[in-house]
């Protein structure tokens, strides 16, 4: 659609784009054409012009859950869950985020293990990070090695499979994890 009206789409734009346009094509088809017709022919579309346009938050809704969780703030990640739920986000979709979260942050806790710097690392993860969480995926590099990132995806994947097997309720486990992983042992200034 893009290409018909010769605009270009930035890198980061792009990523955010496929993050946040969802399942249901003819909704997509709407969304693209609105952003199509934002930047009119030859225009050029950047990641806040794409934010503008589609203005769909669920993903960055599930960014600040993850993040806020790694960074141990229970209290808002009580919050953002009590929300996400009444919009009707799934248990199993906010583990996900968290699960790709953690498989992120442990390839670059790698590469931070293997002599890269943080910083240089953060800015040069592909898809690229949402700018307002570059920081804050910077700093977890640094609270979460590469042996706690992996302890980190072990127990996401393992409360996944509690809630499509054990019969508990969906949003009581992903509450729990969320909230213990803020505590696990081995974060800087924690004991």
């Amino acid at each position: 659609m893009a290409g018909r009206e010769r605009i270009t789409i930035a890198e980061d734009a792009i990523a955010y784009l496929v993050g946040n346009l969802g399942g249901d094509r003819g909704v997509t088809r709407q969304e693209l054409d609105k952003l199509c017709l934002f930047a009119g022919p030859g225009g050029k579309v950047d990641l806040e012009s794409a934010i503008a346009s589609v203005g769909d938050t669920s993903a960055l809704d599930l960014d600040a859950v993850v993040y806020d969780a790694l960074d141990g703030h229970a209290a808002s990640v009580e919050a953002a869950l009590s929300r996400l739920f009444l919009e009707g986000q799934s248990p199993v979709a906010i583990l996900r985020a968290a699960q790709r979260h953690a498989q992120r942050l442990h390839l670059g806790a790698a590469r931070v293990a293997g002599g890269e710097t943080a910083d240089g690392v953060a800015r040069s993860v592909r898809p690229p990070i949402y700018f307002k969480y570059v920081d804050r995926f910077r700093d977890q590099l640094a609270a979460w090695p590469p042996e706690r990132t992996q302890r980190l995806m072990t127990l996401l994947l393992q409360a996944e499979l509690e809630c499509k097997s054990t019969g508990y309720p969906d949003e009581t486990i992903c509450r729990h994890i969320l909230t213990l992983i803020g505590r696990l042992p081995g974060r800087p200034g924690r004991r």
